[in-house]
This record gives structure tokens, sequence and C-alpha cells, in this order.
């Protein structure tokens, strides 16, 4: 009998990725907020809405100190799979076209099977994190939980260093595989009809090839979603859509565009 031979299809070709400069992702914060500015409504809604469910979160764990860190930051992991309205709004707004709220919540139609796919990878991260989480905290205060006053008192204090140094190199690493993934993945897979493989691709690629300036903006984002949680998530409601808008220039910025999209 002859014998047949299973072939693996062929991975897709990358697109082209730019070399930036270190302090490019400066430019790509101010059009962030440019576009905010120019749809101030649309895109405060998504801010307000990634604040209500941080406070719905921070609401049904108060009690217990080591879920309301661990969801919140499991929370912020998803973040830029939250983000697909405000990339939309961003390509609209590039694109010379009207911006409907409506439309944008459903953005993620256009490729709806591969941001599945990509949405399920940053689930299991998210499960993973809190897994580990839980561990240390576990692991440093036993199963009894300490209270959020005692715990913020404790961390002022600067009782049990080991513990912030452990959870924070933990959500660090976390963070990082989530940021090389996704940086620009997620709006890749809006632009194009790709796949969420060739999207991941390209985002790690895009790492590789500008560690300096991706560093810079990983910094950025850090500091802006920080100053939003001080807030107690009042100032997510700005923070994050600034984010959410630059994240889709970062996109443009390293990405070369296909032949019939604007430059």
């Amino acid at each position: 009998m002859p014998q047949t031979h299973a072939t693996l299809a062929p991975l897709a070709t990358l697109p082209e990725v730019r070399t930036v400069p270190v302090g490019e992702p400066f430019g790509w914060l101010v059009r962030g907020l440019r576009d905010m500015r120019a749809k101030p409504f649309a895109s405060l809604f998504y801010g307000a809405c990634i604040a209500a469910m941080g406070f719905l979160l921070f609401f049904y764990t108060r009690q217990e100190v080591k879920y309301i860190a661990t969801l919140t930051s499991g929370f912020l992991l998803a973040g830029p799979f939250v983000a697909i309205g405000l990339y939309d709004i961003s390509r609209r707004i590039e694109r010379g076209e009207e911006v409907a709220l409506g439309p944008t919540t459903v953005a993620w139609h256009e490729n709806a099977n591969q941001f599945a796919i990509m949405g399920a990878i940053l689930g299991l991260v998210m499960l993973a994190w809190t897994g580990v989480a839980l561990t240390i905290f576990d692991a440093f205060y036993g199963k009894e939980s300490p209270s959020l006053t005692q715990f913020i008192a404790d961390t002022v204090a600067m009782k049990h260093t080991a513990f912030l140094i452990v959870y924070t190199a933990a959500g660090s690493v976390f963070a990082a595989v989530v940021f090389v993934l996704s940086v620009v993945s997620i709006p890749m897979l809006l632009d194009r009809n790709c796949d969420a493989l060739t999207a991941m691709r390209t985002s790690v690629l895009a790492v590789a090839q500008n560690p300096a300036a991706m560093l810079v903006w990983a910094g950025l984002i850090t500091t802006l979603t920080l100053l939003g949680l001080w807030t107690f998530y009042i100032g997510i409601i700005v923070t994050m859509p600034v984010i959410g808008h630059a994240s889709w220039h970062a996109y443009r910025g390293l990405v070369h565009s296909e032949p019939d999209q604007p430059a």
C-alpha cells in the first residue's frame, strides 16, 4: 500500500517589525491621550467599566487581602484583552471613520475565533498566577489572611520584606510574559485577519528587536496603572483609556502596515 505522509501547514510569514527609538513610547502616550480627548465619552466608558470591575473585585474580597491582591493583579494581566474596544476607537479615528460606542463593544467579532484563542491563553496565565500568588501568601502568612489594615501597616513598616520581594518578583515574571505575548498581538488580531500564533510571534519579535523602548513602554504602563490603583480605582477611569489608545499606536509604530492599509 502506498504510504501517505502528513504535512504541517507552513507558518504564516510575519510582518516586518520596525526598530524604534528608546523614547518613542512617550510619543505613543501623547497620541493615546489625543485619541481619548477626541472621543472622551466612548473612551471614558471603557475606563469606567474597568474601574468598576476592579472596585467590585475589591468589594467582594475586601475581607481577604490575599484575594484582593491576587485577583486585582490577575485582572490587570488581562488588561490588553479588555481594551479591544479602545483599540477599535483609535483604529476608527486613524481611518477617519465615525466612532460610535456600540460597534466598538463587538469589535472582537471580526476575528472571533482567534480572539477566543488569545483570551484562553491569557485566562490560563491568570489561573496560573492565581495559584502561584495564593501559594506565596500561604507560605508567608499561613492560612489566616491578614486584615487589610494590618497588611498595609506591615507593608509601610517594611515587615515581611521577603514576602514583598518574592510576590513582586513572581508577579513581574507573569506580567512580563503577558506583555511580551500581547503588546502588539491583540491590536494586530483586530487590525488584520491573522491567527493568534502569528500575532504572538510578531509580538515577541517586536519586543526582542526593541528591548530598550519596550522596557520604557512597560514602565509607563506600570506607572499609569499604579497611579490608577493608588486613587482607589478613580484614576483608572482615565489612565486605562490612555494606555489602551497608546497601545494601538505602539502596534502601528512597531509593525509595518499591509499594502492596503494607511501608514
